[in-house]
């Protein structure tokens, strides 16, 4: 059926009748009118277990359903509707979780960076007074060769050595 503007006639159903349209979105005429429908009539469900009467479309009284069945439906609605609060509660938690996971995470890096920060400072001192124990060990041992300002150690060697009785020469 082609639509029906406003203020226009519809076009013939086959019944004879020509229903009106004022704009309204209802159409008025003999279609309008509720339908009587009785038992022998073959769109009406004979076993239709409902206190809705059957519609003229042959729906069979609207949803079918029994009130059992409808309050059993109401429950798992409401079953499942708690259930999806529950698995939000779940997943909030899990998210908070998540999140104080994650700072404690940051916090624990912090943490490690300021100690190996503090290391490399002590091992950079550390590395410092090494290399200035070397370099007076090396000096020493270059003066010693040398024999530059290792004549106060030599003797001292050779006092030592003195004292024992023995001579020991110097490497």
């Amino acid at each position: 059926m082609p639509p029906v503007n406003a203020g226009t006639a519809a076009p013939d159903s086959g019944t004879g009748s020509i229903a009106a349209n004022d704009g309204d979105g209802d159409l008025h005429g003999e279609q309008s009118k509720l339908v009587a429908i009785s038992d022998e009539a073959p769109n009406v469900d004979r076993a239709l277990a409902t206190s809705r009467p059957a519609t003229a479309d042959g729906a069979g009284g609207g949803d079918d359903v029994s009130p059992r069945l409808r309050r059993r439906q109401r429950r798992r609605l409401l079953e499942i509707k708690k259930r999806g609060l529950e698995v939000e509660e779940q997943t909030l938690a899990l998210e908070q979780r998540r999140l104080r996971w994650a700072a404690a995470d940051a916090e624990a890096r912090r943490e490690e960076d300021a100690e190996l920060e503090k290391m490399r400072v002590e091992n950079g001192v550390a590395r410092a007074e090494n290399a200035r124990l070397w370099r007076r060990l090396l000096r020493r041992r270059r003066e010693r060769e040398l024999g530059v300002g290792g004549v106060r150690s030599n003797k001292c060697r050779d006092g030592a050595a003195a004292m024992e009785g023995e001579e020991k020469s110097v490497p």
